[in-house]
């Protein structure tokens, strides 16, 4: 696949999508009373899945420390190659319910207003900026959960983009960092 490739494109031909359905199953909230890193052990669970990705996709260095960071690298073509560093978080806000997540995917959306199983209507009068979602896939928890997707759905694109460069043989050498959310 060319990385100019369309995101309907990219959605199809990667594993974007599955991806990022796996990750908001793992409940990594953030605590504001830990002085630990990462803020809850919960975290070290995704990075673990992640550097797992990492070796899948054939980085690096893979490692993740003490401290939940994860690393990767992705060997350049070229020793005179701009390096670039992709960062990501993994955890959540504490303040909703993030287990048990039951995502929802809403194909080809067509502005009515989505009615989500646990009683939650979300409509483009309440959020505006779902009228620029028309014909597009929007993901949703069923509304009794968080679904996660900051950043979840940021260390999907990453672990996509190292996909996309890794298939196509342009890769330059990059990091990926994916940090607990530091206080």
């Amino acid at each position: 696949m060319k990385p100019t490739e369309n995101i309907k494109s990219i959605i199809q031909n990667t594993s974007l999508l599955k991806r990022f359905l796996e990750y908001v199953q793992v409940d990594t909230p953030s605590s504001h009373n830990s002085d630990q890193f990462p803020s809850t052990p919960q975290q070290k669970i995704l990075g673990e899945i992640l550097a797992s990705h990492l070796k899948e996709l054939g980085l690096k260095q893979v490692n993740m420390d003490e401290n939940g960071y994860v690393y990767g690298f992705l060997p350049g073509t070229s020793s005179s190659a701009p390096k670039i560093g992709l960062i990501a978080h993994m955890d959540v806000s504490p303040e909703v319910k993030g287990e048990g997540v039951k995502p929802l995917i809403h194909k080809n959306y067509d502005g009515k207003p989505l009615n989500l199983p646990a009683g939650i209507e979300i409509s483009s009068q309440e959020f505006p900026v779902l009228k620029n979602c028309l014909g597009h896939t929007i993901i949703t928890s069923d509304g009794s959960t968080l679904l996660g997707a900051d950043d979840k759905a940021g260390i999907a694109e990453i672990m996509t983009v190292l996909e996309i460069l890794k298939e196509s043989g342009v890769s330059n050498s990059m990091w990926l960092e994916v940090p607990e959310n530091r206080p």
